[in-house]
């Protein structure tokens, strides 16, 4: 699927199904798959306003890249930051953008990984936001240490389940 064709709902674990329902009902796109507290869906013309507005979402964000082989070893990394360096970022963007997102003058990077990996989540973080700062002229600003980011940031975010990876833009 390309990036930004595709709205990513996350919710809690167990509602999927009540989400794919409310997507449905109010005619916000066509679900195309549902997994691990989240549902992926292709959007309508008219969803744009309407994708915040999801009462079992708790957040909705903009497909920009997935990559596969990324495994448990920290060399792992490097392919992830590739994959984002050939991201269709601007188009992630734009459809970020016309379902309300601000436009955003940092990128804060969250990240998290199902299994054990000889990396962390702020390894992973600081990967993707390197990339995003070069590619996007932004300033990162990194979670370790417990920083805060000043909430001015696209809010990217990264999943890694089993060797896949998943870069998203959140939308509010």
């Amino acid at each position: 699927m390309r990036a930004g064709t595709c709205l990513v709902a996350r919710s809690v674990r167990g509602i999927e199904d009540l989400l794919v329902a409310e997507i449905g009902r109010r005619g916000l796109g066509e679900v195309v798959a549902t997994g691990h507290r989240e549902v992926r869906f292709r959007p309508t013309r008219r969803a744009a306003p309407g994708v915040t507005a999801l009462a079992t979402a708790d957040d909705v964000f903009v497909l920009a890249a997935e990559v596969g082989g990324i495994g448990r070893a920290r060399g792992d990394l490097a392919r992830l930051a590739r994959a984002v360096q050939a991201a269709d970022l601007a188009a992630a963007l734009r459809v970020r953008a016309a379902c309300g997102g601000p436009p955003g003058a940092s990128v804060d990077v969250s990240a998290s990984f199902l299994g054990r990996r000889a990396f962390t989540r702020y390894d992973v973080e600081d990967t993707v936001g390197a990339a995003l700062r070069r590619r996007l002229g932004l300033p990162y600003h990194p979670r370790r240490g417990g920083a805060r980011a000043p909430g001015d940031g696209i809010g990217p975010v990264v999943t890694i389940v089993a060797d896949r990876a998943t870069l998203a833009a959140r939308v509010g």
